[in-house]
């Protein structure tokens, strides 16, 4: 049974499921992601914001970003840049207060840093956050919840797809974040939101709350 059953809602009661990509099992599903509706859902009646993607660029996101967006940013932080030089991707948006930004998308991202890297990236987006910028991730709940790296894609504005991809740069996980944790390291970020998916996904939506 692959982990992506459990997504599916397929997984029978018993021991943990094999990881996601065995041998012959699904690679992709597309399920509810009702943080993501709350977190979008802030953005009707919007077509100025600006949008940082945090994970490889995707038509079928960018076609909803487009809809409330007039600046739009994918910065992979992994595939692009490699797990040492990818800070380097959020140097390059602008930090000038117009050009802030309002909308943070950081899916499969601190699971993939060490404590050290994860900390640095939300210092970096404190920076480049506009006042009540709203973020949103989503978390392992363990190790073994997915165990390669994820790629996720927006369905709609409360569905996600969920892709397994090659490790590629920065694909091992770092040790699991447990919510009293999350909590504190996002400040000045502050949960608002969170929920569980199945697979033991966790959805986070947090909202700038200021800070120097």
């Amino acid at each position: 049974m692959s982990w992506l059953s459990l997504l599916r809602g397929e997984a029978p009661p018993g021991p943990a499921p094999s990881p996601i990509g065995e041998a012959g099992g699904p690679r992709e599903v597309e399920g509810a992601a009702p943080g993501a509706g709350l977190f979008f859902s802030s953005c009707l009646g919007r077509s100025d914001l600006a949008v940082l993607d945090l994970g490889p660029s995707s038509a079928m996101s960018f076609g909803i970003y487009r809809t409330m967006a007039r600046r739009i940013r994918f910065a992979d932080l992994f595939s692009d840049w490699g797990e040492e030089g990818w800070a380097e991707a959020l140097r390059t948006v602008p930090r000038d207060p117009s050009r802030a930004v309002d909308r943070i998308l950081a899916w499969d991202t601190l699971d993939r840093l060490s404590p050290e890297g994860r900390h640095r990236l939300i210092r970096i987006l404190s920076q480049v956050a506009a006042p009540d910028a709203r973020l949103h991730m989503v978390i392992r709940g363990s190790r073994e919840a997915a165990p390669g790296a994820l790629r996720f894609q927006l369905a709609g504005t409360d569905r996600m797809v969920y892709e397994l991809g090659d490790k590629g740069a920065g694909g091992g996980l770092g040790p699991p974040l447990l919510p009293a944790e999350l909590h504190t390291l996002l400040l000045p970020f502050q949960v608002e939101n969170a929920f569980t998916l199945r697979g033991d996904l966790r959805e986070y939506v947090a909202v700038w709350r200021g800070g120097d």
